[in-house]
């Protein structure tokens, strides 16, 4: 059981670190927040969040490869001393 666990945490790490030179890799800066944590309730009115970085400029890998994101996606990240919280807002056409 150990090394089935072993392979998939190699495997993710594996994917997760690859570099794709053709599509470079983005970073985003984390916002520091004093002192008032976000609600949530999944709404996105907190004032945090504006302050926020915005991530978005996602690829697709299928159908055409290297396109634009078919849908929507951005991200916002924010932490405090104790606490790390993101914001991920995904577009649906089709949520069935």
């Amino acid at each position: 059981m150990k090394l089935v666990y072993l392979f998939i945490c190699l495997t993710i790490f594996t994917f997760a670190t690859a570099q794709n030179k053709e599509y470079p890799r983005k970073v985003y800066k984390a916002k520091k927040i004093n002192p008032h944590p976000p609600t949530i309730d999944g709404k996105l009115g907190d004032v945090m969040w504006e302050k926020a970085m915005l991530g978005d400029g996602f690829l697709q890998q299928d159908p055409i490869e290297g396109d634009s994101a078919t849908q929507k996606t951005y991200f916002k990240i924010c932490y405090d001393e104790k606490n790390l919280y993101v914001l991920i807002h995904a577009l649906d056409s089709d949520p069935s």
